[in-house]
């Protein structure tokens, strides 16, 4: 069965058209060759048949609706099992993988090899306290394999039994065992539920976001929204799921964690743009003074150079360059959560710890097996630079070994070298805490999403599902935003505006029908959504329902001014500029827009005699010379033309600036210096040049040049130019 038609299926079945899913349904499991489900299908169109026919007869039946909802969650489960089976048999993802290699895993076994080896634990350290005798081994050998197995046998399992999803519910509450490995089984959970639909998965899911261990509900939190996403047209229809959101929406503290989830998400579809910026602007900037700061640092210990003069110096080189201003915009991205180590870290995941599934979802912990010989020496300096909360526990972990491969003298260097940094950390993590309990849970969302990303994106094998490439779609699913309330949507809508997403923040101003609000920042946001993503009539009118309340709010006065020259509207949009001027009468920038309309409504000798003003005060601005220019040849001043034309040198000449050149030479009769400047037109953009020529014909049509002319002189320049 093609992939069209898988997808057809999915359609369907979110449309509810279950006669037509029911026929495809029938094809799907012919190819597969599955008997079962053949079965299934004609008696469940037999059920259809009937009921529709009793239906169609106008038979009452209270039962119907009940019926209906059947047949859809039974179309949907045959559709899930053809697709497994489908899968199984052609897919290379991860989990398909897994399911053949471990399929003799059983949850229940794993689980009680757990409890088995916890009793083993428990008497050996009894033993060790008798006769002073402990097997050091046993915790280490087993507990991990042991962890692995249960790991993979959630990961794995398409439906949980009863049994199953009580010896896990009892399991991921019981805090005898390790909370970052109950914490990993959450993680495996949303994995698995995101590979295989099954409501018993969902339903514990959101059972533990009411866990009072954080991380438990951290990660449960967020594989509800990864599955709310991935089974936006599906998980609305089962009551079940409907009734457990709706208890849990009474929670304030779960709406409250589930936005600051949310925000964080939608934090991380900024992550390849400041992974690109920080590879092509940062990285070359830092090379390009690298030997410098070298050589200072080596005439600092060879002279002995104050340390505080030597810094001033570096810090001049950053200014010298523009760096400082980078380093600082990147310091203020990290603060507010941004994920500024991604590039620096996406190279460290070459290690065999990255090989295991299991580990990406691991928290950090410097008794960890792999790297808990790094810190035996020196715990202090190393675990006070691990408690940074800007660094997930992936990158963590990358960290750890590559400091591991360094020789002592190296590692004593950066030793002397992190001090004053790990002062600073310790400091922001005291400031932080004290200044607001509440952000504890957001850095660990940040941190946890921070790792998913670099396990969707790093990981050597893939998965069959990224959430993180459809974390567009989140404003599009009806079932998660029913739940919250208008605050908790309208602070993640104001996120988005701030993150400059603007299609996604218009979807939600749109859902609360912020258009009736008497808030006035309210509706300026709603408005410059609209004119942002290019809905100019509906921005003007709300900005027009503000001006009416704030006449004098000059915010407003200028987008209007801008949304009705986009709309070609020049005598409404001159009107709200020359509005603006009363109040600043002497603003450059609002007089050269005056002056732009006043040329768009052919009144040159106006505008021209506005550039010249802008001109006094700007007489460095090429905007003002190009427009001083062209004026002047509208106007009929040919000589002061080419005197503004020449003001402009040749490498700062655009394609446009080329072309008007050219048609004051061929207007004043150089028709061979005009067709040199139109090749040169041609040449600097093949693509905008027939644009730009049309554009400025229509200019000279008013201006004494012929259509025929026109004519002549275009097939004339195409002729030359080949």
């Amino acid at each position: 069965m093609q992939n069209s038609n898988i997808k057809q299926l999915e359609v369907l079945l979110s449309e509810k058209k279950i006669a037509e899913a029911l026929n495809l349904l029938q094809a799907f499991a012919e190819t597969q060759k599955n008997g079962s489900a053949l079965n299934a299908i004609d008696e469940m169109k037999l059920i259809y048949g009937q009921m529709l026919n009793f239906a169609l007869k106008g038979t009452s039946d209270t039962q119907r609706e009940q019926i209906f909802m059947q047949l859809l969650y039974k179309s949907y489960a045959l559709f899930d099992d053809l697709y497994e089976i489908y899968q199984s048999r052609n897919s290379s993802f991860f989990e398909y993988k897994q399911k053949q290699e471990r399929k003799q895993l059983s949850i229940i076994t794993c689980i009680e090899n757990l409890y088995t080896l916890q009793d083993k634990i428990a008497l050996n350290d009894l033993l060790a306290d008798v006769f002073n005798k402990k097997d050091n081994d046993l915790e280490s050998n087993k507990t991990q394999t042991y962890y692995f197995d249960l790991f993979y046998s959630i990961l794995i399992v398409n439906r949980l039994t009863e049994n199953e999803q009580t010896k896990l519910t009892d399991f991921i509450a019981d805090e005898n065992f390790s909370i970052d490995f109950r914490g990993v089984i959450v993680s495996a959970l949303m994995l698995s539920t995101l590979s295989f639909f099954q409501v018993e998965k969902i339903v514990l899911l959101l059972t533990l976001c009411r866990s009072k261990d954080e991380m438990i509900r951290l990660r449960a939190l967020v594989a509800i929204v990864f599955i709310c996403q991935r089974y936006a047209k599906r998980i609305g229809i089962y009551k079940t799921l409907v009734h457990k959101m709706r208890k849990l929406s009474a929670d304030s503290n779960f709406t409250s964690e589930l936005e600051i989830v949310i925000c964080h998400l939608i934090r991380s579809q900024e992550t390849e743009n400041l992974n690109r910026k920080i590879k092509e602007d940062l990285l070359p900037d830092m090379m390009r003074i690298s030997p410098k700061l070298n050589e200072k640092w080596n005439d600092s210990k060879t002279n002995n150079f104050d340390e505080e003069t030597s810094m001033d110096e570096m810090q001049e080189l950053f200014d010298e360059i523009g760096l400082s201003e980078k380093l600082q915009q990147l310091g203020e991205l990290q603060r507010e959560g941004s994920d500024i180590y991604m590039s620096t870290f996406s190279s460290l995941k070459h290690y065999p710890f990255f090989d295991e599934a299991f580990n990406w979802f691991m928290p950090f912990n410097p008794k960890n097996e792999s790297i808990k010989s790094l810190f035996e020496n020196d715990n202090d300096i190393f675990s006070l630079l691990m408690s940074n909360n800007m660094m997930c526990d992936s990158d963590k972990y990358s960290f750890c070994f590559s400091l591991m491969q360094l020789p002592d003298s190296q590692m004593d260097f950066m030793k002397h070298n992190l001090k004053t940094e790990i002062e600073q950390i310790k400091t922001d993590i005291n400031d932080r805490s004290l200044k607001d309990l509440k952000l504890t849970f957001s850095l660990k969302a940040n941190n946890y999403i921070q790792n998913l990303y670099r396990y969707y994106k790093l990981f050597k094998h893939t998965m069959s599902y990224n959430p993180f490439l459809h974390l567009s779609e989140l404003t599009d699913i009806t079932f998660l935003w029913q739940w919250l309330d208008k605050k908790n949507i309208l602070s993640i809508a104001d996120f988005y505006f701030s993150k400059k997403m603007y299609t996604e923040a218009l979807s939600l101003y749109t859902r609360m029908n912020l258009e009736n609000s008497e808030d006035i920042d309210l509706l300026c946001k709603l408005a410059y959504t609209y004119q942002r993503v290019g809905e100019l009539e509906k921005a003007v009118d709300i900005y027009t329902k503000i001006e009416l309340s704030a006449p004098e709010k000059k915010w407003v006065l200028r987008q209007l001014a801008i949304c009705y020259k986009k709309l070609k509207n020049i005598e409404q949009s001159l009107l709200y500029f020359q509005r603006l001027l009363d109040y600043n009468p002497e603003d450059y920038k609002l007089l050269l827009n005056v002056a732009n309309c006043l040329f768009e409504q052919k009144k040159y000798a106006e505008a021209l005699a506005l550039y010249f003003k802008i001109n006094y005060f700007n007489p460095d601005n090429l905007q003002v010379i190009r427009s001083l220019a062209w004026c002047s040849f509208l106007c009929e001043k040919l000589e002061q033309a080419e005197r503004y034309f020449g003001k402009i040198t040749i490498e700062k000449f655009s394609t446009i600036d080329f072309i008007r050149w050219a048609f004051i030479r061929f207007y004043q009769g150089d028709v061979d210096g005009a067709i040199e400047l139109f090749q040169k037109a041609y040449s600097s953009d093949l693509n905008l040049f027939e644009e730009i020529f049309e554009m400025v014909s229509t200019e000279l049509k008013d201006f004494k040049l012929q259509e025929k002319q026109l004519w002549n002189l275009r097939e004339y320049i195409k002729l030359r130019i080949n």
